[in-house]
């Protein structure tokens, strides 16, 4: 504004709300209250809050602009964009810079943390700096300068790795602060991922995790107690408890088997995911979502069905196939889609035992009339027993699970990545109780949802309660 010797010249803090843009501006306004020269020189419209600095010589003015205003036809030299990791879409860029055009030498600053979803301005911003100063890509009229951690360093456990996501580390902030950001991380799961973003510059797959990469890898080897790593065969005959996700056209259907073993008193899952998706609209996806989709068919961790939507019968078939294979006591089912695959499994002639399990934080009293009859399930009264399934409860059995080592999977990368993008949501009534939250996942998390229902599914089979259903699947001799 004051020293670029340019005319009319209009500096603007933009946000996307008024509320983002005035934290830098703020800042402007401090710098020109604290220096004599500057406030000799400098003009300030308003109090409390100052909305404008100008330079009257040059007819020059700084000020805070916000997309929320509908703001139109500025003519910016300069534009300043901090946080541009919570702007949910490019507006306030494209608005910045449809006003350089009447300019000599525009100069648009962009500063900002790491975020969590990659479908962002923000981290379209964020790859194209990396592939710059990595000279990969030719462009003299961006610089760019990334603060990150290398390949291999970890925060949690090496401090020697920390100036380089934090250059002025011990000047403007306190070691003291970091350690104690990085303690509360290591005992609170549900914190690393804002430690990772806020502190340490790294892209996490959701803004508050649900459960850490390392816990998840435990899970992956091969359990203490076999003789070799899991395999899906081992478990022929076995008792068997199913979850199921089902999807239309965007999301993954995911099918989780589980075999529930005690072990030193203790409750063990074998777990296994089986996942389908639209062969038609794949590779289209695979560019919106940045997953390898088509190198996971290939590895025959994912399977296309024809068409743009999944084909509830081959669910159906699977279904089948694993009540033929296995001593399937029940398939734990949300209700959505539930009748297309109801219907293409009566085509198929399939008839899995399926009981529904509620999604949100209120149970479901009773189970439904075709369920109980269908199992013989009724109180004293002669009314359909109450459904012992519950998400919350399915959720913290498969979290205790992984965290005591209780749980085993094979390696997965599509249930890896379903693990990664999984963000919990806290029960409002303050019950302690928790979701998956679909709307805040940043990647695709049905694997994650089908494998809660399968293991809460196991778990209500071995929990002490004495309902109607644990009796009956202990001693099915109940009927009406």
């Amino acid at each position: 504004m004051l020293a670029d010797g340019e005319a009319n010249a209009e500096v603007y803090a933009a946000g996307s709300k008024k509320d983002q843009a005035m934290v830098l501006f703020r800042d402007a306004v401090s710098m020109v209250t604290n220096s004599p020269e500057l406030s000799s020189r400098v003009v300030k419209s308003g109090v409390r809050p100052v909305w404008q600095l100008s330079f009257v010589p040059s007819n020059s003015f700084f000020k805070p602009i916000a997309n929320d205003e509908g703001q139109s036809g500025p003519r910016p030299s300069c534009g300043l964009i901090d946080e541009i990791h919570e702007h949910k879409d490019r507006y306030t860029v494209d608005m910045i810079e449809a006003g350089f055009k009447s300019r000599a030498q525009p100069l648009l600053f962009i500063i900002t943390n790491s975020g969590t979803d990659r479908q962002t301005v923000a981290y379209e911003y964020h790859e194209h700096a990396c592939h710059v100063a990595a000279r990969e890509v030719e462009d003299d009229s961006f610089f760019a300068y990334v603060c990150a951690l290398d390949d291999g360093d970890d925060p949690f456990t090496d401090e020697s790795c920390w100036a380089k996501a934090n250059p002025e580390i011990d000047v403007i902030l306190k070691r003291s602060y970091v350690r104690k950001r990085v303690a509360d991380a290591l005992h609170q799961p549900s914190k690393q991922n804002d430690v990772m973003r806020l502190n340490f510059c790294i892209w996490t797959e959701a803004d508050r995790a649900w459960m850490t990469k390392a816990a998840w890898e435990r899970t992956e080897r091969r359990p203490p107690h076999r003789k070799r790593d899991l395999v899906i065969e081992d478990f022929v005959g076995a008792e068997a408890y199913g979850g199921l996700d089902l999807s239309f056209s965007q999301d993954l259907t995911a099918r989780a088997i589980d075999f529930p073993e005690t072990i030193a008193g203790a409750l063990h899952h074998h777990l296994f995911l089986t996942f389908w998706t639209p062969e038609e609209t794949l590779l289209e996806r695979e560019r919106r979502d940045r997953v390898p989709y088509s190198l996971w068919v290939k590895q025959g961790l994912l399977t296309p069905t024809q068409g743009k939507i999944v084909q509830m019968g081959e669910v159906g078939r699977q279904l089948h196939e694993d009540q033929e294979r296995f001593d399937l006591r029940f398939v734990a089912f949300d209700r959505y889609r539930h009748k297309d695959l109801k219907d293409r499994m009566a085509d198929g002639g399939f008839d899995p035992p399926m009981i529904e399990h509620p999604q949100g934080f209120r149970r479901a009293a009773r189970l439904d009339e075709a369920t109980a009859i269908r199992f013989g399930l009724f109180d004293e009264k002669g009314s359909p027993a109450e459904n012992p399934l519950w998400m919350p409860s399915s959720i913290e059995e498969f979290e205790h699970s992984i965290i005591e080592e209780r749980l085993w999977t094979p390696v997965n990368a599509v249930l890896r990545w379903n693990i990664a993008g999984v963000t919990p949501r806290d029960d409002p009534a303050g019950t302690g109780n928790k979701v998956f939250d679909k709307r805040k996942a940043t990647g695709r998390i049905d694997g994650a949802v089908a494998a809660a229902m399968a293991i809460g599914a196991a778990a209500a089979r071995f929990t002490d309660g004495g309902s109607a259903l644990l009796d009956f699947l202990a001693n099915p001799v109940m009927t009406r």
